[in-house]
């Protein structure tokens, strides 16, 4: 395992992913997925047929739901958000973080001379998120 997530326990990681960092949902994101690949446990082992020499993976089953053409991976892979988000759309927070706040004030300068205060940002915000439409998939 790499030195830099060999830094961290478990347990500091799972601090790391549950604190309210206002401004660092990366370094939040980031902790969650180091604390995922710190707690992967193996679903396969790789072993040799001593008849054939044929490479083979001994498959453990515990809780597994696998199938014919599943992908094992080293460590969680994110493929739910691949396929989950349509084309054109973005996953948001939310809640709008201090930096979304920030540029709907500098939008807001720009475009009308003055700046939107967070309320107004927030509101508006909320706003359209409550009338955003379900995807097509839906």
């Amino acid at each position: 395992m790499n030195n830099d997530l060999e830094q961290f326990s478990e347990e500091r990681l799972m601090k790391l992913s549950e604190y309210d960092c206002a401004g660092a949902e990366e370094v939040c994101s980031l902790a969650r997925i180091a604390l995922a690949a710190k707690q992967a446990k193996p679903v396969a082992l790789v072993v040799i047929d001593k008849h054939t020499d044929e490479v083979m993976l001994d498959i453990s089953d515990e809780g597994l739901d696998l199938q014919a053409g599943d992908a094992l991976y080293a460590t969680p892979h994110p493929a739910h958000t691949e396929q989950a988000i349509p084309d054109g759309w973005k996953l948001v927070p939310i809640e709008p973080t201090a930096g979304m706040h920030t540029a709907a004030r500098d939008w807001s300068v720009k475009k009308y001379g003055m700046g939107v205060g967070i309320e107004g940002s927030d509101g508006c915000y909320k706003a359209m998120l409550a009338a955003t439409p379900k995807p097509e998939s839906e």
